[in-house]
């Protein structure tokens, strides 16, 4: 019989149909063989193997996690905003306030995200605040009551006076 693509592909299917079903027909149990008839008269003995039915293995439990008594905000592990950081345009505009950032927080702690809750006044102070805060923030990440990391958010205050 001549070979082409499909007698290939079917032997390759059946093959591996084969190969899948051998080992559950391999680790199958079997009970010791079964005898019918008399051992004393010539083909009288006859040994039938049984199979036992296979005994299903329990399923895999997953531990259930404990609760912790309530979740945990993030934490500020270091921002260090200097007077080297305040913009000398700004310093001579005489731009200076306190400015509440509200900082999105992904699982891992890293800083994702930047919005002004409360201005300084000046638009180009509070984009350099934000700017910093997602250049440089480091944050524990918040977790939840089963001690998983979480994304959160945090307000962060930062209060910019002009340098003497």
């Amino acid at each position: 019989m001549p070979l082409n693509r499909n007698s290939i592909l079917i032997s390759a299917i059946a093959g591996l149909a084969c190969a899948l079903i051998a080992p559950a027909v391999a680790s199958a149990q079997t009970a010791p063989p079964r005898t019918t008839g008399d051992a004393n008269r010539p083909g009288g003995f006859v040994t039938a193997p049984t199979a036992r039915p296979a005994v299903p293995m329990p399923a895999a439990r997953k531990r259930a996690k404990r609760p912790l008594k309530e979740p945990i905000s993030p934490r500020l592990l270091g921002l260090a905003i200097g007077p080297d950081d305040y913009p000398v345009s700004l310093i001579r505009a005489g731009a200076q306030g306190r400015v509440i950032a509200v900082v999105q927080i992904s699982a891992s702690g890293q800083a994702t995200g930047c919005e002004i809750a409360q201005s300084t006044g000046y638009p180009d102070l509070d984009a350099h605040s934000c700017a910093i805060i997602l250049q440089r923030a480091q944050f524990e990440p918040a977790r939840d009551e089963y001690g998983d990391p979480v994304a959160s958010s945090v307000r962060a205050p930062i209060n910019w006076q002009i340098p003497e």
